[in-house]
């Protein structure tokens, strides 16, 4: 058995009343793109954009090794719901265990706005970041993954604040987790 397929395994042990394969789609293609889809109420999967999806508005993996990474929708219809405050996807291969909340949907140009969404996505990593290491606790090869958490952001948001950078720093020595401020992921 892979360690994905033991991740997922685990899933389904933690989460007992959910059905894992509406929340988890597996996907190789070269090339995924991600929305927050407010139709489905969770993030939607692409292996070709959409025409009415300005790719601005998507968070993209990068995938030329074409390797299995599993999609997991997390919050509104996702596997967490709304029943905490979570991400809205994590992404896994074999080496990586990726967080991502996206805020394209964001109109905020003053600072105290785009501040109030960047603390805000801060927040809902976090929480999924402590859920996830409950969950998956159990796995001691889990402690060996790569742990990134993405924040896809507008473009007109700047890519670097002291509270970021702060929390970039708290990030990987609270939670062993690498903080980025990209639109993009590459396996």
């Amino acid at each position: 058995m892979t360690n994905l397929e033991q991740v997922l395994e685990q899933l389904v042990i933690a989460f007992p009343d959910k059905e894992l394969t509406q929340y988890c789609t597996p996907l190789t293609d070269k090339a995924i793109w991600i929305e927050d889809s407010e139709a489905l109420n969770r993030i939607d999967c692409h292996t070709t954009i959409p025409t009415h999806l300005p790719e601005e508005q998507t968070f993209r993996i990068v995938n030329e090794k074409q390797k299995i990474i599993a999609i997991l929708a997390m919050d509104g219809n996702g596997l967490v719901g709304n029943t905490q405050s979570s991400c809205d996807a994590v992404l896994l291969d074999e080496v990586y265990c990726c967080f991502v909340e996206m805020k394209y949907n964001a109109t905020a140009r003053g600072g105290n706005a785009i501040s109030r969404n960047q603390q805000k996505a801060i927040k809902q990593l976090k929480n999924t970041i402590t859920l996830w290491d409950t969950a998956l606790g159990s796995i001691t090869f889990f402690n060996d993954y790569k742990r990134e958490a993405y924040i896809g952001e507008p473009s007109h948001y700047p890519k670097s604040t002291a509270y970021v950078n702060t929390k970039k720093i708290e990030l990987l020595e609270q939670y062993n987790t690498m903080l980025f401020q990209s639109s993009s992921k590459e396996f």
